[in-house]
């Protein structure tokens, strides 16, 4: 059988299994925007996640971050 090139799971190349999906887990108190992403106000600062994790944070009345 040819190889097509794709590698799931490890990154040694050797692994052929099944490919993960990471699930929209969201922390407590979050705001979905979409079903992988989310926000919330706290502190005077919004932050934004994808899944369970934070990607970007800023002042809450700093706009042009935004």
């Amino acid at each position: 059988m040819e190889e097509t090139g794709v590698i799931f799971g490890a990154w040694n190349g050797r692994s052929k299994g099944m490919p993960q999906v990471q699930l929209p887990i969201f922390p407590e108190g979050v705001t979905s925007i979409t079903p992988d992403l989310a926000f919330q106000r706290r502190e005077g600062k919004v932050c934004y996640f994808n899944g369970h994790l934070p990607v970007f944070m800023h002042e809450e009345a700093d706009l042009p971050t935004f």
